[in-house]
């Protein structure tokens, strides 16, 4: 035993160290065909299977990944507008103020006897056609104008103190200024009452009043002006229809007058009247001729000269009444028939010419009348306000 021991090699502590570290460094370097394949999980999918199956550690990354990007995007699209939105609203956006007013369109109808022509003419009671066209106007490209004009809009909303992103820029074109316009003046009506409700924005408060007070102003010389139009288009409409009238009855009197002329007759229907007096004379005459010549022959013969003469004397009086009834009824020339068919044709003609005459002039005089008393007006149910607050 003593000898063994005192054969066995002694080793330093040292030499220990370094034999332990040499054999630690050979087996990491052994291939474990296990342990290699946990290393490349590529090779060992092929290895073993052979399948393009993803592992499930590898979906999980995927799948991070899209909500990696989906995140991201939202951040992008949803997020950053809405920071620098609130950053813009919050610190640089210029204030906004906002003016209001109700006016409503009333006319004074106090009509008189052409009321019925004054609402055929579009000049009832009825108000909701200039409640439109004022509505049309106040967001017309013409108030705009009129508005730069007066108060010089265009400045008021390009001031250098109102932010960038908010202002009319100073180069703006007429269609870029009118865009403008639009986007800071509303306009709401009501068919029922037409009441014309209207909002202004400006950037301060005596602005928005100020310009919401000019379109009112402005709204009642238009609305002056629509009414006065249909004065003017109800005058010239009265004025044509009595023009009509007067020339239907001056061609119905012109041919009265050559009729007259080309029939040498002053009034057909008179004279065939004193024709027929004539006839009728000679035909009360001829009978009492016959009873006086039935009286003579009860006691004369038929030689005896006064029954000769006196029938001569029927003889004349019946050839007198047959002439007579020929100058009215004789079909061969233009006898009195005819004259006094066409002569009250005429007159009938020129009857109803006179009438409608007498009815286009009337309708000139009350209508003149009517629209004196007539005025369209706008009244402030709620006046422009001064805002506040922004």
């Amino acid at each position: 035993m003593l000898g063994e021991e005192n054969v066995r090699p002694r080793f330093s502590p040292y030499v220990f160290r370094i034999a332990c570290a040499m054999s630690v460094t050979k087996s990491s370097k052994e291939t474990d065909p296990a342990k290699d394949a946990e290393t490349r999980p590529d090779q060992k999918l092929r290895a073993v299977s052979g399948s393009s199956t993803i592992q499930p550690e590898k979906m999980k990354r995927r799948r991070s990944h899209a909500r990696d990007f989906v995140l991201a995007g939202l951040i992008l699209l949803v997020g950053l507008p809405t920071l620098l939105g609130s950053l813009y609203f919050g610190l640089l956006a210029s204030d906004r103020y906002v003016s209001t007013a109700k006016i409503v369109v009333k006319t004074d109808n106090s009509a008189g006897a052409s009321s019925e022509f004054a609402a055929i003419l579009g000049l009832g009671k009825t108000t909701s056609e200039e409640t439109e066209l004022l509505a049309e106007y106040i967001q017309s490209t013409t108030m705009a104008l009129d508005l730069d004009r007066l108060v010089g809009l265009r400045q008021l909303w390009s001031n250098d103190d109102i932010d960038l992103l908010s202002r009319l820029a100073n180069d703006a074109s007429n269609e870029e200024y009118f865009d403008y316009y639009l986007s800071r003046v509303s306009v709401e009506t009501s068919k029922g009452d037409s009441v014309v409700s209207m909002h202004v924005q400006a950037f301060n408060p005596e602005n928005a009043r100020l310009i919401l007070g000019t379109i009112i102003e402005q709204s009642q010389i238009v609305l002056e002006d629509i009414f006065e139009e249909k004065r003017r288009d109800a005058i010239t409409f009265a004025e044509g229809e009595l023009a009509k009238a007067e020339d239907r009855l001056a061609s119905v009197q012109t041919r009265l007058e050559e009729f007259r002329h080309d029939h040498n007759e002053i009034d057909p229907i008179g004279s065939a009247t004193q024709v027929g007096q004539i006839a009728g004379g000679i035909e009360t005459n001829l009978a009492q001729q016959r009873s006086q010549l039935g009286a003579m022959l009860s006691y004369m013969q038929e030689d005896n000269p006064a029954v000769f003469a006196q029938r001569a004397l029927i003889a004349s009086l019946e050839r007198q009444l047959e002439f007579e009834r020929s100058r009215l009824v004789n079909r061969e020339t233009s006898d009195y028939s005819e004259l006094v068919g066409s002569y009250q044709n005429l007159l009938v003609e020129q009857g109803f010419a006179e009438a409608a005459y007498t009815a286009a002039l009337g309708f000139l005089t009350t209508t003149r009348q009517d629209l004196q008393r007539r005025h369209a007006y706008l009244i402030n149910l709620s006046p422009p306000t001064l805002p506040d607050e922004a």
